[in-house]
């Protein structure tokens, strides 16, 4: 007696005895004896019965004169060659029965059951010795495979659904195995006729192992993660949830190929990468990714928790990266890395944190803290700069190092800072003593040279000119050239005449153009370094005060012609006049001899 399956698995009915009838042809007879739960044997002996009363019919067809032709259809017919064997679809019957939660070795044996009987069935088609053999093999292969019925398992579904339901990961992965074991299985009994549809055949498989139309609610592993750090989850625990969710996806992918067919290639390579990135994660923020370069230049913990936080903020992008690309999908590269940029550095983030040197010349607190925060400021710049590049993508180098000089120097922000230091102002306001107004003017210039030497720490030539006006302007923002403009400062023309104090003017220490706005009259006390014809135009050097500071002028009106080189009186109309680099000795200093701007 053959086992007795379970009510939904359609094998069993009550047990009756299958009765030959003439009316009804073998192969019926069979699949009728089987629904009706007869023994294999009883349905077997009385399907051997049904063939030798049809054997006999045709002998006695012959024997009586009937048209050969006409006989030997009577005897197909009887055998069942056209009869439909619908119920058994063995295929079906072995899905439903793992759906239903049968052991697999229970469902196993039913459908090797369940193939004997198709191949039965087949026999007795074929018994008459010329039966239509197309026809017997399609009723063969309609008897293990109808493909009428749904046998689609979606394997990859359900082990996705099982993880993400809180399925421990080698459960879910134990039961994705036997998933794909039964669809191998149903795969195997479609092929068994040796003549079926190979194409069909394949394409249940294929649907059986993947739904590439079903919406699950799975988080990419990207996303997961980066969820996980701004969760303010542990490291560890977050790597570890990762590497899960990455071998999650490649037993997903693994399944998804299983069948072998080269047309899946694509989507499940295409679903892999789903799996892994989405390209569209949420963050704390408004960009995506993490943007560790916003995150660190705004961090205001100490500066060891600052690096530590930057550190583990990079080791995460990288870590996104990795995740990124581990499908091995090369179509990838370009998005994966745009995505690991975006997540080190946001060029849209507005970050409040002001530059070094405007930091620096602003500070009003004792000269070691100023200098030990302007070095800390530079360090963090230069930091800054290693995130931004850290992805090693050459299209971020440009942006980097002018986020980087950003960092350093904003000139707005430095110009506007520089008003506070005005080393000449604060000099002639000095009313100390010599010394101490000396010392205060070399503080202050050693400043502006500090404030230079950030404005240029970045290296980028094309910030030399405006570093060294941004010194200038921090030594006498009065007589200097504006940094940003170019525009020629005015210089009071009395600052020019003899009459006035020796420390009326003081030249700044770089080449600098101004203008006078009234002519320099009257001066008694004026060295000529050549003598002029009249009183005319001339060009020439002209000193005054003692030759501490050079005036050379490319228009001047002499009001009379000196008798030799030196002293004598003459008269310096509105116009052009270039400072030297040398600037007026204050008391106690010597003057810096340098070249003439021409």
């Amino acid at each position: 007696m053959r086992p007795q399956l379970p009510v939904s698995f359609l094998f069993v009915a009550a047990l009756a005895t299958a009765q030959i009838s003439n009316s009804t042809d073998c192969v019926s007879q069979y699949t009728s004896c089987l629904d009706n739960g007869g023994a294999d044997n009883t349905c077997e002996s009385s399907s051997a019965v049904c063939k030798n009363e049809c054997a006999d019919s045709y002998g006695s067809c012959l024997q009586n004169g009937g048209d050969a032709t006409t006989c030997m259809t009577s005897y197909n017919n009887c055998l069942g060659t056209a009869a439909s064997s619908a119920n058994l679809d063995c295929v079906s019957l072995f899905s439903t029965c793992r759906s239903n939660g049968t052991a697999d070795n229970t469902c196993n044996s039913y459908n090797a059951q369940c193939k004997d009987k198709c191949s039965v069935i087949y026999g007795t088609c074929l018994s008459s010795g010329a039966a239509d053999d197309s026809a017997c093999m399609d009723q063969y292969n309609n008897c293990l495979d109808s493909f009428s019925t749904s046998t689609s398992a979606d394997c990859v579904t359900s082990f996705t659904n099982c993880r993400n339901n809180g399925g421990a990961a080698n459960e879910c992965a134990s039961e994705s195995a036997t998933c794909k074991n039964d669809c191998s299985i149903s795969y195997s009994t479609c092929l068994s006729s040796g003549d079926a549809d190979d194409s069909a055949c394949l394409t249940q498989y294929d649907g059986c192992l993947v739904s590439f139309d079903t919406v699950t609610n799975n988080t990419d592993c990207v996303t997961r993660y980066t969820n996980c750090e701004a969760d303010g989850t542990a490291d560890n625990d977050c790597s570890a949830d990762n590497a899960q969710c990455k071998t999650d996806c490649s037993t997903s992918y693994s399944t998804c190929l299983s069948s072998g067919d080269p047309t899946l290639a694509e989507p499940c390579l295409n679903q892999y990468n789903q799996c892994l990135v989405s390209f569209s994660w949420e963050t704390n923020i408004t960009t995506a990714g993490e943007d560790c370069v916003t995150k660190y230049m705004s961090c205001d913990d100490a500066d060891n928790t600052c690096s530590a936080s930057a550190a583990q903020c990079k080791n995460s992008c990288s870590t996104s990266y990795s995740t990124c690309l581990s499908s091995g999908d090369e179509s990838l590269e370009a998005p994966c890395l745009m995505q690991y940029d975006n997540c080190l550095v946001s060029f849209n983030s507005t970050i409040s944190t002001p530059d070094c040197t405007s930091s620096y010349l602003s500070c009003d607190v004792a000269d070691n803290e100023c200098s030990a925060n302007n070095a800390a400021c530079k360090n963090t710049c230069s930091v800054a700069l290693d995130i931004c590049q850290s992805s090693g993508d050459p299209a971020l180098t440009a942006a980097c190092e002018k986020q980087y000089t950003s960092c350093l120097v904003s000139f707005t922000a430095a110009t506007s800072a520089i008003a506070g230091e005005d080393c000449a102002s604060k000099y002639y306001a000095c009313d100390g003593p010599a010394n101490e107004c000396n010392a205060d003017y070399a503080q202050c210039k050693n400043s502006c040279g500090v404030a230079r030497d950030t404005c240029r720490s970045s290296g980028d030539d094309a910030l030399v000119s405006f570093c060294d006006g941004l010194y200038n302007s921090c030594l006498d923002p009065v007589a200097s050239t504006n940094i940003t403009s170019n525009a020629t400062s005015t210089v009071t023309a009395s600052g020019f005449n003899a009459t006035a104090a020796a420390s009326t003017v003081v030249l700044p220490t770089d080449s600098l153009r101004a203008n006078l706005s009234t002519a320099v009259v009257s001066a008694t006390s004026v060295s000529v370094s050549a003598l002029p014809t009249g009183a005319s135009n001339a060009t020439g050097s002209y000193s005054y005060g003692g030759g501490s500071s050079v005036v050379k002028t490319s228009e001047a009106v002499v009001s009379a012609k000196p008798t030799g080189v030196g002293n004598g009186t003459f008269a310096v109309a509105s116009g052009s006049v270039n400072l030297s680099k040398a600037r007026k000795a204050f008391a106690g200093d010597e003057a810096e001899e340098c070249e003439v701007d021409e």
